[in-house]
């Protein structure tokens, strides 16, 4: 909240919001990979939001701050992917709105994702580093086909509207966050769009993979969603 410049009162509010209404309060004193790829993805927000103020003397803070996030989400968990994704989305939406560095901006993209790309082809399909290997990826790109069904939907909209389930029953001051995007959206639709995205990508990627299982079994709440609780 302050990064993005709303002041230090609403930023002590809402830290108090997230620790003490939402689930993760419960998930803190686990060690699951969750809980860390949470942390690490709110560090790639941060980043974010420092650059979204574009000043000079927070633009390297703020890639330092993205890029340690990202890469060390992605290595907590695969999952960190939905919030690389959503944050892509951010960026390409602040190029368009912007009449200088177009060019750049696409450029970094594609060569991070050309390098992305080469790192996953050069990496061996077995060994501690697999999960992050082209044959992993192609695994995954043929078990999502086939779980394109017409109940995907449902699967999706699961985590935001079960009765059981729902995000919004485990962490009520996500409620608020409804409000927020409405209110909040003419100046930091740029922050809002990739939170939400993140969410949404979450969602999407957990049914994809565990299908009509999608809810788990016990626990408090969908914990594959926690990285995207910090920013909502």
């Amino acid at each position: 909240m302050v990064a993005l410049g709303l002041g230090r009162r609403l930023g002590i509010w809402c830290g108090l919001l997230f620790g003490l209404a939402t689930m993760a309060w419960p998930y803190a004193s686990t060690f699951l990979r969750d809980t860390l790829a949470m942390a690490l993805t709110a560090v790639a927000f941060l980043g974010w939001a420092l650059l979204l103020r574009d000043e000079s003397k927070w633009r390297w803070v703020g890639v330092a701050a993205l890029s340690a996030g990202l890469v060390g989400g992605i290595l907590a968990k695969n999952t960190a992917w939905a919030a690389a994704l959503a944050l892509a989305i951010g960026a390409i939406m602040r190029w368009l709105e912007r009449r200088r560095g177009k060019a750049a901006g696409v450029a970094a993209l594609v060569v991070i994702g050309a390098v992305l790309v080469v790192l996953a082809f050069a990496l061996p399909g077995t060994g501690p580093l697999a999960r992050f290997s082209a044959d992993y990826y192609q695994f995954l790109l043929s078990h999502f086909r086939a779980s394109l069904t017409p109940s995907l939907l449902a699967e999706v909209a699961g985590p935001f509207v079960s009765p059981a389930k729902s995000v919004f029953l485990f962490s009520p001051a996500l409620l608020l966050a409804l409000g927020g995007a409405l209110l909040g959206w003419r100046g930091a639709r740029l922050f809002i769009v990739p939170a939400w995205l993140t969410a949404l990508f979450l969602a999407l990627a957990q049914a994809l993979f565990y299908r009509e299982q999608w809810a788990g079994t016990f626990g408090w709440g969908l914990r594959f969603m926690l990285p995207a609780i910090p920013r909502l």
